[in-house]
């Protein structure tokens, strides 16, 4: 019953299934509208994913099913070596090549958290993930939805000061706030305002680039750089929201890009209010590029951020690398890893903050 391209009516029912899984595995997505009343309608869910128990020896599974149980355990460091024993055997499956390069990288990446945990390290919210970016003729950079991977240890911390990590989303905010990674029209003197098309909804955007002249960090000094800024406050919020709703807001607030030829993002300064700050510098990079872009994105390129305003015993790092990319030069599949950490064993971390004023 019902009209129209999503039909709200009682008793409809829509199934999905996933057909990219591997051969012997299979999953359900099932929605049914269960009542509609005062023009709202109430859906249930129900999801399944079917592996077949014999799937270590199957070999018809491939390596998405062994990074997906991978995923599924590492957010406890403490099945560190059972993540990376399902890695390795997506390894060993090779049944293409991003998900064999990605569990190469998440092997080692487990084995670097393993060591924190093992040197009674404090561990925060860290992961390794994919994404994909594509290009126009023009060079311009968005997401791709292609499917990604994503795993890692994922303990979160107690301190307000240690939201500065949300300055630490090269990519994030760029895609969330203009809708690109990098766009060609961003020149000296460009402006813009759009709403932004995302979970954030009524929310206007005000885009400026200016020219920014040298910038100095410690990966070096870069000269005729831009800045591309963005001001973005939620219609209707007021105050100190930024980190409410599970941190939905966060990509409000003011952040100012630093692009520099042949490099890409130097920086990135957040300002949420005038409750916190954070600068993001990028500290080491590898790059081919001899063109002048400011957002060179080729196979190989490889950029690392460290946030530097956060107490010495702090590391918030984060790499990210384009480890192949399709003939045409029009997609690149990247590696991203986010580690944060504070260098010290759990109980100096309470005891450091104690030290703190009651406001953090």
């Amino acid at each position: 019953g019902g009209e129209g391209y999503f039909p709200l009516y009682k008793d409809n029912s829509w199934s999905y299934a996933n057909v990219f899984l591997d051969s012997g595995c299979n999953s359900e997505n099932k929605y049914r509208c269960e009542h509609v009343e005062d023009n709202i309608a109430y859906i249930s869910n129900y999801f399944r994913e079917n592996i077949p128990s014999d799937y270590e020896i199957n070999p018809e599974v491939g390596s998405d099913i062994f990074i997906s149980k991978a995923s599924d355990i590492s957010s406890d460091i403490k099945n560190a070596d059972e993540t990376i024993r399902l890695l390795k055997l997506a390894v060993q499956r090779a049944s293409s090549a991003d998900s064999t390069s990605f569990a190469l990288e998440a092997i080692e990446y487990m084995k670097k958290q393993k060591q924190y945990y093992s040197d009674n390290w404090r561990l925060l919210p860290s992961s390794i993930s994919t994404s994909y970016v594509i290009s126009d003729k023009d060079r311009a950079f968005k997401n791709s939805p292609d499917y990604s991977y994503s795993l890692g240890p994922y303990r979160f911390g107690t301190r307000f000061e240690e939201n500065k990590i949300f300055g630490v989303k090269i990519f994030r905010y760029l895609r969330e706030l203009s809708g690109y990674i990098y766009n060609p029209k961003w020149v000296d003197g460009y402006r813009e305002e759009r709403v932004a098309d995302n979970y954030l909804g009524k929310t206007i955007v005000k885009i400026a680039v200016d020219n920014a002249g040298t910038i100095t960090t410690k990966a070096g000094t870069f000269e005729n750089c831009i800045c591309v800024s963005f001001d973005a406050e939620f219609e209707g919020k007021t105050g100190q929201y930024y980190f409410d709703d599970n941190y939905n807001y966060v990509p409000c607030g003011v952040k100012k890009y630093y692009f520099a030829p042949d490099v890409g993002v130097v920086k990135l300064d957040c300002k949420w209010g005038n409750i916190l700050s954070s600068s993001c510098e990028l500290t080491q990079y590898e790059n081919v590029s001899t063109n002048g872009s400011y957002m060179p994105i080729y196979a190989g390129s490889k950029w690392v951020y460290d946030e530097v305003t956060l107490e010495e015993k702090y590391r918030a790092r984060l790499s990210m690398e384009v480890k192949n990319a399709l003939p045409n030069g029009r997609k690149y599949f990247i590696v991203t890893e986010q580690d944060f950490i504070f260098c010290d064993t759990e109980e100096n971390y309470e005891n450091f903050k104690k030290t703190l004023s009651a406001d953090n």
